[in-house]
């Protein structure tokens, strides 16, 4: 069987990056599909569902990150964690 893997890149665009409350929205959202997670940052390939990895990656305003999903729900979990990531997780900037 094969299985439906998912890539896309995007560009941190809020203020303050990847911090704590960005990261914790993030996983939250990874969480709730059944599919296994990556996010490639800077060369390291991290946990999409580990807040210790996300908050650990330290992605700042302007980082490139590379959504990696795989296995059941992977298209619906990246385009909803792209579209968190694009509305700069409810940031004003």
């Amino acid at each position: 069987m094969n299985t439906l893997c998912v890539y896309r890149t995007l560009r941190v665009q809020n203020r303050l990056g990847m911090h704590l409350r960005a990261s914790a929205q993030f996983v939250r959202l990874a969480c709730l599909f059944p599919c296994e997670l990556r996010v490639i940052h800077n060369g390291r390939t991290l946990n999409g569902k580990s807040i210790i990895e996300m908050i650990g990656m330290a992605a700042g305003m302007g980082a490139v990150l590379t959504l990696e999903a795989e296995g059941e729900g992977a298209e619906a979990c990246v385009q909803r964690l792209a579209s968190l990531i694009e509305a700069r997780f409810g940031e004003a900037e």
